[in-house]
């Protein structure tokens, strides 16, 4: 299927505006554009973040979900399918484990 769309949510946004480093944030969009040609590159996670998955990024997870979407016609008919990448956050493995 293929991501249309990637959104940023609000608490993602917030952590990447007080990144300082310039190298951290290009790795930030390095990986967000994998996401976007392999949505399903990240690892699934379980229980309370059930739905979401994270990539590796040195010590922290960029975690993001898929959305599928179905655009249909008046009579009901699938146009077409598509994905939207919503990037959630970036934590650490302990802010991970925290909310399990």
């Amino acid at each position: 299927m293929v991501v249309e769309e990637v959104i940023w949510g609000k608490k993602f946004e917030s952590v990447f505006k007080k990144i300082k480093n310039q190298d951290t944030k290009d790795r930030i969009r390095k990986q967000i554009k994998k996401i976007i040609k392999r949505p399903e590159i990240g690892k699934p996670y379980q229980y309370a973040r059930k739905g979401e998955r994270g990539v590796y990024i040195g010590n922290y997870r960029l975690i993001y979900s898929l959305e599928k979407m179905v655009e249909m016609d008046k009579l009901g008919e699938v146009i077409r399918e598509y994905e939207i990448v919503i990037i959630l956050a970036f934590l650490s493995k302990d802010e991970i484990r925290r909310k399990h």
